[in-house]
């Protein structure tokens, strides 16, 4: 029979396997297919078997320990080394034991009656003093020497890193999924033409005039290297939490490529880099906000006849300083409002709503403002499409690193950018913050 350990271990590896398949369907935005939800089924009914054989464990356990009152169990050893001593002895100065110190000293009190001792002060129990002075001497856990050593330690929970905030569906950008072949996007780049004429004069031609933007898959990736013991020994499934830690960052990578890929370096070329979008320019070497030019922006792409449903999109520096410029010297109103000040929306500018993420850049450069200008994006973001070529590839590598004591986790995906009509978004991208 397998211990209660080893039980709830074979369960984590299952639960693990199924966080996996959630993260990789959260991706793909997809439902099971036949044969996931054959394993899905599988593994949810052995992790319900192993519920059964984890509850009859811990029940033994229980048995076991009721059955033998002068055994304490782990549980018990880890409740009596949280008993504080500086805290007995705080609160016995001022009779008003509380907590786990009370419950330890009215038990031990009951030790010192079966053993006919009748204390003179408080009485502590042998477990607990074994205990204790296995931890304790004169002692100073800030010197490992001196005491620190004893101190026990715990992991608790799991915090991942920090990523930018991904935006595009918000911001209404296409998404194609179960890409496999190269794409071409095709339409009008202008469409057909008519003119007025006599009643008996031939119409002008109006050919409309054609266009292909290509969707071509570029490779992202990463791997992760985890040592198989702190795969045995972590308390979390920690295997589970650097996968969802991989989605996240693709998610955050892919968005970022899509706004400011370069072309080169095997990304994609991004939004930011795309010939045929309006540009607006501050200055000879960049510039803080104005109504004026922001206006401009907007002017841009509906002059091209685009727009309609346009939306700004800045960075966190950006949204900073918009909140902090005021549109002009005596309103006292700003260029972004803040909350509802001066009967301003918030995170609207003119009426239209604006996005930010960290993936807009704040490094760029206009002329002597090296590194410091920001880019402010507007248009009509259904024409930025991100295609998916297949789904997420997952690779568990048990074996390629075994000299090493690792388990390699190797995550890829491909992805394609492309932008149907240019002209539907406008940039600047000198903007000074500071």
């Amino acid at each position: 029979m397998k211990t209660l350990k080893e039980l709830k271990e074979s369960r984590g590896a299952l639960v693990t396997t199924l966080t996996a398949l959630q993260g990789l369907l959260n991706v793909e935005k997809r439902s099971m297919t036949t044969e996931e939800g054959a394993e899905f089924d599988s593994t949810s009914a052995k992790i319900d078997a192993l519920d059964i054989e984890i509850r009859r464990a811990e029940k033994l356990e229980e048995i076991a320990r009721t059955a033998a009152p002068g055994v304490s169990t782990k549980n018990e050893e880890k409740e009596q080394r949280a008993f504080s001593f500086s805290k007995l002895i705080r609160e016995a100065g001022d009779n008003k034991l509380s907590g786990l110190e009370k419950e330890m000293v009215e038990e031990s009190a009951l030790e010192a009656r079966s053993l006919g001792i009748t204390p003179s002060g408080i009485y502590l129990s042998n477990n607990v003093m074994n205990l204790k002075m296995k931890e304790s001497r004169t002692m100073s856990v800030g010197t490992s020497t001196a005491g620190g050593n004893f101190v026990p330690l715990e992991k608790l929970g799991f915090f991942d890193a920090l990523y930018a905030k991904t935006v595009l569906d918000q911001l209404g950008a296409t998404k194609l999924t179960g890409l496999s072949n190269n794409v071409d996007l095709t339409g009008f780049s202008a469409g057909v033409s008519v003119a007025w004429a006599a009643e008996t004069a031939d119409a002008a031609s109006g050919d409309p005039t054609t266009a292909a933007r290509q969707l071509r898959s570029s490779r992202i990736a990463g791997y992760s290297d985890v040592s198989k013991q702190l795969l045995l020994q972590s308390n979390q499934s920690i295997d589970a939490e650097i996968i969802n830690s991989f989605v996240r960052a693709l998610a955050v990578a892919i968005e970022a490529a899509a706004i400011n890929g370069s072309g080169s370096s095997n990304q994609p070329t991004g939004l930011l880099n795309t010939s045929g979008i309006g540009s607006v320019a501050i200055g000879t070497n960049g510039g803080a906000p104005t109504l004026a030019k922001i206006l401009e922006l907007v002017q841009v792409v509906e002059t091209a006849n685009a727009g309609i449903d346009g939306k700004f999109l800045i960075n966190p520096k950006l949204v900073a300083k918009l909140k902090q410029t005021t549109i002009d010297s005596g309103s006292g109103a700003m260029l972004m409002s803040y909350m509802a000040y001066f009967n301003g929306m918030s995170d609207q500018i003119d009426g239209k709503p604006v996005f930010s993420t960290s993936n807009v850049p704040s490094n760029l450069t206009k002329g002597s403002s090296s590194s410091v200008c920001s880019a402010m994006i507007y248009g009509d973001w259904s024409n930025l499409v991100v295609g998916q070529f297949g789904g997420v590839e997952l690779v568990v590598d048990p074996l390629s690193q075994a000299i090493g004591n690792k388990t390699r986790i190797v995550v890829n995906q491909h992805i394609g950018i492309a932008v149907k009509q240019p002209a539907a978004f406008g940039a600047i991208v000198d903007l000074t913050t500071t």
